[in-house]
């Protein structure tokens, strides 16, 4: 899922990042969140909260708005997966 997210962030495009978000990326925050809630309550919260800022935006037709919170979302996203054992390190920027 963390590498869902950064392809997401990475194409730049809000459309694509939303359609992403809704696809592959939803669901697992729930499972992720389940899972960090036991041993870290308060990344569980954070990360909850920007995933419902991300949410709100879509809800509201605001696609550029969601891939701004998505990027705000990803280190949260990597706090959560620490707190259950997991390492990632942050999304990288294209090559060009």
């Amino acid at each position: 899922m963390h590498r869902d997210l950064c392809d997401a962030l990475r194409t730049g495009d809000p459309a694509a990042a939303a359609a992403s978000f809704t696809r592959r990326i939803h669901t697992p925050l729930h499972e992720l969140a389940a899972n960090a809630e036991t041993v870290d309550r308060a990344a569980t919260a954070r990360l909850l909260e920007a995933k419902q800022r991300v949410e709100a935006d879509l809800e509201g037709g605001d696609q550029t708005g969601a891939l701004r919170d998505l990027a705000v979302l990803e280190p949260l996203v990597r706090d959560a997966l620490s707190a259950t054992g997991i390492s990632t390190t942050p999304c990288r920027e294209p090559s060009s």
